[in-house]
């Protein structure tokens, strides 16, 4: 099994090959189409072994390019229920700022070009959906609290996690996500993922992180929230 990163302008996308089987995670910008199908030419992965398309949450940084691959490689979009009636409407969730990071972010968000090609996704769940019948050991679980919509893909003792942790500003190191829905259900949803033997996390922005330094990061959170959300 590989995990292949492809990384522009500090977001994330992803190329999961299980055996001779694969999906694509997120797919970046608008206009990151042609980067991604170099890319992807590039780390020796044929259109065949493309199964699927998984989308994380409806953010343009995420779902930007999805219509133009899903049509190249003639593939599902599979997504949540919740972040697919934004997709089908080419829209971003309400952004939430967390602190000030996330406050000085949306001011930066509001003077760019947010906007994406709208579309369908071809496939919705609500809870949990195993990939098998697309050649993957793996299911997508939904991880609410950046978004409502927010989904993981857990494949081994592998989480590619969307935005339900960041690497900003450092990407070598785990942090809070500068929009967060809900931090209760953001919390809990850390605890499930965190609670099916992960060793290594995969964010939307920022370098991979293997679990201790995950877990170091949430242990300086001194909040009461994160200790009586993490004891239940």
């Amino acid at each position: 099994m590989k995990i292949l990163r492809i990384s522009k302008n500090f977001c994330n996308a992803y190329i999961i090959i299980d055996g001779v089987k694969g999906i694509i995670v997120d797919t970046l910008t608008p206009g990151s189409g042609n980067f991604l199908l170099k890319k992807i030419e590039e780390i020796g992965v044929y259109s065949f072994e493309l199964q699927a398309i998984f989308i994380t949450h409806a953010h343009f940084d995420h779902a930007g390019s999805a219509k133009k691959l899903s049509k190249f490689f003639n593939i599902p979009i599979i997504t949540h229920r919740i972040t697919g009636a934004y997709l089908a409407k080419g829209e971003n969730p309400f952004l939430t700022p967390y602190r000030l990071k996330g406050k000085l972010m949306l001011l930066g968000a509001k003077m760019i070009n947010t906007s994406y090609p709208s579309f369908e996704p071809d496939i919705v769940f609500d809870s949990v959906m195993r990939l098998d019948e697309f050649g993957i050991d793996g299911y997508l679980i939904h991880t609410p609290g950046h978004t409502d919509g927010s989904s993981s893909l857990v494949i081994g003792n592998n989480a590619v996690i969307g935005d339900l942790l960041m690497g900003v500003p450092y990407p070598q190191k785990p942090s809070w996500p500068p929009f967060v829905s809900d931090t209760k259900t953001l919390l809990k949803s850390i605890k499930k993922i965190l609670s099916d033997s992960i060793k290594t996390f995969y964010p939307g922005h920022g370098l991979p992180w293997d679990t201790e330094l995950v877990m170091g990061f949430l242990d300086t959170y001194k909040e009461k929230v994160y200790h009586r959300v993490l004891a239940n």
